[in-house]
């Protein structure tokens, strides 16, 4: 596949996201995490080139400190929350996994542009 385009399947479309059961939405958040983990070491790989956009480097920053921040949630999500349903802390779990899959995919978008003009 070539870099910046999105094979994955949406977070808030998958069996894992719609589940009330705690492991299953664990683990598949957890899948999906290490997912956009690898896509993001990828951009950095990929981008080993292009020092003189320090604004892209640091938004690859920003991405694994949000990747972290979403590990960090997702392992402090106590069990009872997610049988909750898809609110409260959960929701927060989910919007920042959603953001995080979003702005991966822009910056894939955008370094496969550079890579189009080099």
């Amino acid at each position: 596949k070539a870099l910046g385009e999105s094979t994955r399947k949406a977070w808030k479309k998958g069996k894992e996201y719609l589940s009330d059961d705690p492991e299953t939405y664990k683990r598949g958040a957890d899948q999906k995490l290490k997912e956009l983990g690898a896509e993001i070491a990828e951009l950095r790989t990929n981008s080993t080139g292009l020092k003189e956009r320090t604004y892209f480097l640091t938004r690859i920053e920003a991405l694994e400190l949000q990747h972290k921040f979403a590990a960090n949630q997702l392992a402090a999500l106590p069990a009872e929350e997610v049988k909750k349903g898809r609110e409260g802390e959960r929701s927060r779990v989910d919007t920042v996994i959603g953001h995080l899959e979003d702005y991966v995919d822009l910056a894939k978008q955008e370094l496969r542009e550079f890579d189009a003009v080099r």
